[in-house]
């Protein structure tokens, strides 16, 4: 039941980022409270978010500086990160069903690069369909190489997540909502 409601949750703030951008951010961030209400590990969880997202957003901030990525939408954080605050919310939300409703790929490194090669571009082609980013070079070469960059991200915030979840282990309290 959490791994259904942690993935309509992810679906909920895609949509709303993707839609309506920086106007429902708000929304993201009462998710991401209420998902930290309910996991068993706040420890882990934290440093799931906070490693995953960091890589997305560095990621694509690279690719917006490269000329691969254009938004329509001006980013109120443009002096720090040159990719919108709705693309932030929504990569903190992708980082948060890894150890839910996506963790079933956490053993399976090749479907998880399979889906991350195909889920991962499908996801930007359908933002640019819906205006909310603007590929700079064709779509084909930004499909090619999203499908490439996303084949490798999958299956590494994983072995990232296993990192994690051994080294944090042994941190006191880590139970705590038990």
């Amino acid at each position: 039941m959490k791994s259904a409601a942690n993935f309509l949750g992810f679906q909920l703030i895609w949509w709303l980022m993707v839609l309506f951008q920086n106007q429902y951010v708000w929304v993201a961030l009462i998710l991401f409270v209420c998902h930290f209400f309910m996991v068993k590990h706040p420890w882990i969880e934290g440093g799931t978010l906070l490693g995953v997202a960091c890589a997305g957003i560095a990621l694509d901030s690279l690719l917006t500086i490269s000329g691969m990525f254009a938004f329509p939408q001006q980013s109120i954080m443009s002096g720090l990160i040159p990719i919108p605050i709705w693309l932030v919310a929504l990569w903190i939300s992708f980082a948060a069903t890894l150890r839910h409703s996506l963790s079933y790929l956490a053993r399976r490194p090749m479907i998880a690069s399979i889906l991350g090669g195909v889920g991962g571009p499908l996801s930007y082609l359908a933002g640019e369909r819906f205006g909310a980013v603007v590929f700079g070079y064709s779509s084909g070469l930004t499909l090619i190489l999203l499908a490439f960059l996303w084949a490798l991200l999958m299956p590494l915030a994983f072995v990232y997540i296993h990192y994690l979840e051994n080294r944090l282990s042994g941190v006191k309290n880590l139970q705590g909502n038990v």
